[in-house]
């Protein structure tokens, strides 16, 4: 590991510092000094630093206090103690804040050298552990999400950049693209994902059912309304609800989601009483929403208030680089659900997959797998 040391020099010996920072600068190290432990807080807050070496009895903040503050704030810096006080409590007391290793003045220069390279190396192993596992904590926040493919690398990019916001989003795609699990993915990584996640297939459900299902009603509000029933807007509260097909509403309820959407109000049917409830709104559809407003059949107002965020999901046919990925993901999670011990995908099988259209997409091509 050749990359240059950024070195800090705390001792309040300005003499020692400045030979120590004269021999360093030598060695081509970005050096940095301070008098006193402030001071050196001070620097850190300023730049980045690998190395710190401390003296432990400096005027005003103590070597010790100035070790406890550094490892608080930045544990990735190494920090090696100096001091021609020592006692082995002083150095026992070091090592547990956590300085990298404890040195007796006067000493020598070489083996100080020595000792600053081993603690860099340490800090740059420390620093690629931590990309490491954040990565991979990041990649398992995903880990349904197969991204291969150019195309919907740029899909989850932008997944990545506005689930932690509370923006309304929209998902366009054919059926079975994966809008779904795209709008699971965008929960998952919110400040919302301890809540539910509630998800209404606007299509499947007539007017007067969907607008019960989401709004709730009240006993009495229809015939066969013999209980009160808790809408799935007030289910999904602090949570997220994702509208699946919302092209396929009628005006009636396009009125009725205009209006929560723009308060955050509603009635459960039958009820005057106005509940208001903290949700986030993911929509989706496979329509063309732009035409159909143009054509009358969708209101203007509620598409611009559901597409703050749209988001495209291509079709499987224009990301042939995530089949092959698609279909071993689905193949290791049938072969775990299902007790199979399938061990991989034939050359001839792959062939037919990759020339394959896929018009239904990826729910098709999991269907096959399974």
């Amino acid at each position: 590991m050749n990359s240059k040391i950024n070195l800090l020099i705390v001792d309040d010996e300005e003499t020692l510092r400045l030979h120590l920072k004269k021999e360093f600068l030598r060695k081509d190290y970005e050096v940095h000094e301070a008098g006193e432990g402030q001071a050196a807080l001070n620097i850190l807050k300023e730049h980045h630093i690998d190395v710190v070496l401390l003296d432990l009895v400096m005027p005003g903040l103590s070597g010790l206090d100035a070790l406890k503050e550094i490892k608080a704030n930045y544990p990735l810096v190494e920090v090696i103690v100096l001091t021609g006080n020592a006692t082995i409590d002083t150095a026992i007391a070091s090592m547990k804040l956590g300085a990298y290793d404890y040195l007796m003045k006067p000493y020598n220069i070489a083996e100080l050298s020595m000792i600053i390279e081993r603690a860099h190396n340490h800090a740059l192993l420390s620093r690629d552990s931590q990309r490491l596992q954040h990565e991979l904590a990041r990649q398992a926040k995903f880990e349904d999400f197969i991204h291969g493919d150019e195309k919907m690398k740029s899909v989850f990019k932008l997944i990545e950049k506005v689930a932690p916001t509370n923006s309304t989003v929209l998902l366009y795609g054919e059926t079975g693209t994966g809008k779904e699990l795209a709008a699971k993915s965008i929960h998952k990584n919110s400040n919302r994902k301890e809540n539910s996640f509630i998800a209404v297939d606007c299509g499947a459900l007539q007017d007067t059912l969907l607008e019960s299902e989401l709004f709730g009603h009240e006993r009495g509000a229809f015939t066969g309304a013999i209980r009160d029933k808790q809408g799935l807007i007030e289910v999904a509260d602090s949570g997220t609800l994702f509208l699946d097909e919302i092209g396929d509403i009628s005006p009636a309820m396009q009125v009725k989601l205009l209006r929560f959407l723009e308060s955050g109000e509603y009635r459960m049917v039958g009820s005057t009483r106005v509940l208001k409830i903290d949700v986030r709104i993911i929509a989706a559809t496979n329509r063309n929403l732009e035409r159909i407003v143009k054509e009358g059949r969708f209101r203007e107002d509620l598409y611009y208030r559901l597409n703050v965020v749209k988001i495209e999901i291509p079709p499987l046919r224009e990301r042939k680089d995530d089949i092959m990925p698609l279909a071993e993901h689905f193949l290791k999670k049938y072969n775990s659900s299902l007790g199979r011990h399938i061990k991989g995908i034939s050359k001839d099988a792959e062939e037919k997959l990759l020339s394959y259209a896929w018009p239904g997409n990826v729910r098709e091509l999991e269907n096959a797998i399974e």
